[in-house]
């Protein structure tokens, strides 16, 4: 019987120190317009294998390298402004799919389309 009520002590001791442990708060940062992104609507995030975050947005993409944002839109020669999603292969190309359905990578620089 005590070796019983011994077990039951010791697992209500150690729930109650458990709900008292200290965690760790990560910070975290919040981007917008304001800070240089094309729009707040954000579809995906992305880390490419150089180290760059891609952020896809209903407005265009934005890159960033830690410090400032680099944004692309049909202007730079994306097919569509409206981006989801972000992969890369294994030559180095960073793939993008649109709304309107066209893909298009990223490679030295330059997007590449269907159109050139």
């Amino acid at each position: 019987m005590s070796r019983a009520l011994f077990f039951f002590i010791s697992a209500i001791v150690f729930l109650f120190s458990a709900s008292f442990a200290p965690g760790q708060d990560f910070p975290l940062l919040h981007y917008s317009v304001e800070d240089g992104l094309p729009g707040n609507n954000v579809y995906s995030v992305y880390r490419d294998s150089r180290g760059y975050i891609w952020i896809a947005t209903d407005k265009g993409v934005a890159r960033y390298n830690g410090i400032k944002f680099e944004i692309f839109s049909t202007f730079n020669g994306l097919p569509d402004n409206e981006i989801f999603f972000f992969q890369e292969d294994n030559y180095g190309r960073l793939w993008l799919g649109t709304f309107n359905g066209e893909l298009c990578y990223y490679k030295d620089g330059i997007f590449h389309t269907a159109a050139n």
